[in-house]
């Protein structure tokens, strides 16, 4: 072959190599690009769990009833079923053998467990100091009837309550009794501590005598609430609270 041939064999091989190098770089080359880019992940905003709210406490004042003499253990008695149903943190005052005006010492008889029970005037101070959200005062079958001086100590108990305790929900219970023991006065008296009550601006509820004809609901003593009496008694005081509007 002659020189010019070669040349133009070596001439023709360059061009194919030539194009190969200009194709290939013309080719897009694989690869993440600007476009292909993941999104940026969003912002989690982390859940905020309210606390749960407080529960209201609530103090009682009564007498052996709701002290609990009666019931077989202290979280059988009405006031700690009531407050467990109702989702209340209890603080309870209550004094066996005590009253509007009735308290009782240990040469008398101090049902308390204590030296000297307090009547129910007597504990009002007692009950300001613990600044509870709510007080329910029962009882007062001890008083033995609506004298003049007990009429007095039921407004002044609920005069002194609302005074020292401006926002508090304050409530009166009408008294009760155990089976045969309601005086012929009860009305009166149930009357004299809704009125006394009312113009202290406190409210009463009336929850009636559930003890009336229910010796099943009497404790062995003939005196006092067994198990089922006293979660009878929380039963009608929590049916009253709710036709009251009271929470």
């Amino acid at each position: 072959m002659s020189s010019n041939a070669w040349q133009l064999v070596g001439l023709a091989v360059l061009a194919v190599i030539t194009f190969g190098v200009v194709a290939l770089a013309l080719v897009p080359q694989s690869g993440p690009t600007a476009d292909t880019r993941p999104a940026a992940t969003a912002a989690v905003t982390p859940t905020v769990t309210e606390p749960p709210a407080p529960k209201p406490t609530v103090a009682f004042i009564g007498d052996s009833y709701s002290a609990g003499t009666g019931a077989t253990l202290p979280e059988n008695r009405w006031t700690s079923v009531l407050s467990r149903d109702r989702g209340w943190t209890e603080s309870n005052f209550a004094r066996g053998g005590s009253g509007y005006v009735t308290s009782v010492s240990r040469n008398a008889r101090a049902a308390c467990g204590l030296d000297y029970c307090e009547s129910y005037l007597e504990m009002v101070p007692q009950i300001i100091a613990a600044k509870p959200d709510m007080v329910i005062v029962s009882g007062g079958s001890n008083d033995r009837g609506l004298s003049r001086l007990v009429a007095a100590n039921v407004e002044s108990v609920f005069a002194e309550l609302r005074k020292g305790l401006p926002d508090a929900e304050i409530i009166a219970i009408n008294p009760i009794w155990v089976d045969g023991e309601r005086p012929s006065g009860a009305g009166v008296f149930g009357q004299a501590v809704a009125d006394a009550a009312t113009a202290a601006g406190c409210k009463s509820i009336d929850i009636g005598q559930p003890y009336q004809g229910r010796p099943d609901l009497i404790a062995d003593d003939a005196a006092h609430p067994n198990d089922a009496g006293h979660a009878e008694l929380a039963a009608v005081t929590a049916a009253a609270l709710k036709a009251a509007g009271i929470s």
